[in-house]
Parts: structure tokens; C-alpha cells; sequence
């Protein structure tokens, strides 16, 4: 075993040194992890291939007082064929864990307490890092990103499509206040119907976190090859966005009264900056009304609810 390991290492360091894109990427990754740690991840990622998993599709997420809308994100994605969630509570007071005390105490949860200012990046390395080896897939959503199927019944048909690569980048779709300054009654889907005209640049991502060698806000930085919904390889800047097959319908501000209070709160990641008034009106973006998208989940989340 220990001559197979030192095979395999020289057999990497040759194939380091000719494949060009590898290289960016180590360099990339050197910037935020040490040298010993990077050859351990790029060494463990060719030598321990698992077969089974104790989850197919896991989502990691990091929470602060978000008990108004934690049980309804839950709901959605196990409608959409979600095995499991890592939630790190980062700073939170409010009864955020009692409310989804029911799904940690049936194995559906792992709470994890993860204290302290500008995590958000830590947090899911730290997923990465601990619980690649129990899930097949890793996606990494915040509790106002829906990932929406277009094209298959759920996200776990979904990702059937794209086993031949390490990451899948997903746009969003900025949603506006659809015109509310105070909280309503209801779903956070039902209640915003109002998006952006096109779509968003930016992406979230699930991955193989086995082949994650470091993992950002809206993407990973992967071994093999990151794809768009089209299977094309994904180029910053360069990858056009679309959003025909699969998309992330992103509840970004709410009503301002809802984002009043999320303001006060402070972002998980710093930078990303402060939010502002300014944030508020740019995201504010109601040109197309879109209600009957989300309904079919709507109805099926009240039922799961009143079960």
C-alpha cells in the first residue's frame, strides 16, 4: 500500500507538470491552503474512490436567526429529493434550532454551532473538509436560493445528468419585493412572483467535494471539470448564462420590511460588503410575473406543513 502511494504520487507530479489548467487551479488553491493539505486533497481524490455514500444529495448552509424561513427551505428541497442538510448556526439567537429540532432528531439535519464574524467561506470548507466522504453530491444554497428544475421532476433526477463531471454551476434569477414594503402572510415562494428580465451572471454550486479543493461563495474550485446546465465547460466571463434546464430562484430582498431586519443582521460573508438602501432598490427587480412557476411547491410544502 505505502509503494501504491508513492506510485501515485510521482504519477501526479508528472501529470501536474504537463496539465497547464491543473496548475492554475493548485496556484489558485495555494493562496488559500497550505502545500502539505493541497497534495493531500489531490492525492486522496485519485487514490480513495468510494462507490456508496450514506447520502446521494446533501446541501450546506449557514444560518442566523432564520427561523421565519428555515422550515419552508427544508420542505421545498426535500420535495426536491435532498438527502440531507449540514446547517451551521453562525451567531444565531432566536429559535431557529427548536423549530427544526423534528428533522435533526430523525437524522434529516446535522446542526452544527460555528461561531464568529465572516465565516461563510470557512463554513463550507469545513463541510468540504468533514463530510465529503458520507455524501455524493454538495451543494451549497443559502435559505433565500431555491434551486428550480426545469426539464426533470427534481433535483435528484437532475443531477443523474451530470455524473461525468466534478461541478455544476447554476444562475440565478434575482426575484424583486414584487411591490411589498411590509411582511405579508405566506410562503416566501408564494409571495414573490416578481424576477429580473434574463438572467443573472453569478452562480451557486453543487459539487463533487471530493474533487473540491477549496470551496468560495458561488463556486468551488475543483479537480475535473466545472459545467453549466448545457455540459459546457464553465469559463468566468467567458460561459454565457442561461437558465433553460435548471435554475436558482434567488429571494434576495423580500419586502423591505423583511430586509430591513436582515440588514441589521450583518452578512455571514464580509465580502460581500454591507447591505445597504442602495442594495435594496438595485436588487429590487419585478419585470416579469411568474406565479404559476413555484405553485405546484406551494401547495405541496402547506401539506407537508399541516402533516
Amino acid at each position: 500500500m505505502k509503494l501504491r502511494k508513492q506510485l501515485i504520487k510521482i504519477f501526479l507530479m508528472v501529470f501536474i507538470f504537463w496539465d497547464k489548467e491543473l496548475q492554475t487551479k493548485l496556484r489558485w488553491t495555494l493562496n488559500a491552503i497550505s502545500l502539505p493539505q493541497l497534495l493531500k486533497r489531490v492525492v486522496l481524490y485519485y487514490v480513495k474512490r468510494p462507490k456508496e455514500f450514506k447520502y446521494n444529495l446533501s446541501l450546506c448552509m449557514c444560518v442566523k436567526d432564520e427561523a421565519k424561513y428555515i422550515q419552508e427551505w427544508i420542505e421545498y428541497y426535500l420535495i426536491q429529493g435532498v438527502d440531507h442538510f449540514y446547517i451551521y448556526n453562525n451567531n444565531g439567537t432566536d429559535n431557529t434550532q427548536e423549530i427544526i429540532q423534528k428533522y435533526i432528531d430523525k437524522g434529516i439535519v446535522s446542526w452544527i454551532t460555528y461561531p464568529g464574524p465572516d465565516k461563510q467561506i470557512e463554513i463550507y470548507n469545513h463541510a468540504v473538509n468533514n463530510f465529503k466522504w458520507e455524501t455524493r453530491w454538495l451543494g451549497f444554497v443559502d435559505i433565500d436560493e431555491f434551486i428550480v428544475p426545469l426539464k426533470h421532476s427534481d433535483l435528484k433526477e437532475l443531477m443523474k445528468d451530470y455524473e461525468d463531471f466534478n461541478q455544476l454551476r447554476i444562475h440565478w434569477i434575482i426575484y424583486g419585493s414584487s411591490g411589498h414594503k411590509e411582511e405579508r402572510k405566506g410562503l416566501v415562494i408564494e409571495r414573490f412572483t416578481q424576477h429580473q428580465a434574463g438572467v443573472g451572471k453569478l452562480t451557486k454550486s453543487i459539487l463533487n467535494p471530493r474533487a473540491c479543493l477549496y470551496a468560495n461563495v458561488h463556486a468551488g474550485l475543483v479537480l475535473g471539470k466545472s459545467v453549466d446546465e448545457y455540459k459546457r465547460v464553465y469559463k468566468e466571463e467567458e460561459t454565457p448564462a442561461s437558465a433553460d434546464i435548471v435554475r436558482m430562484n434567488h429571494y434576495v430582498i423580500k419586502s423591505w420590511e423583511e430586509y430591513s431586519r436582515k440588514k441589521n443582521r450583518g452578512r455571514a460573508d464580509l465580502n460581500c460588503g454591507t447591505l445597504t438602501d442602495a442594495f435594496f432598490i438595485a436588487h429590487d427587480l419585478n419585470d416579469i410575473d411568474e406565479p404559476e412557476l413555484m405553485q405546484k411547491y406551494v401547495a405541496q410544502i402547506y401539506e407537508r406543513l399541516a402533516q
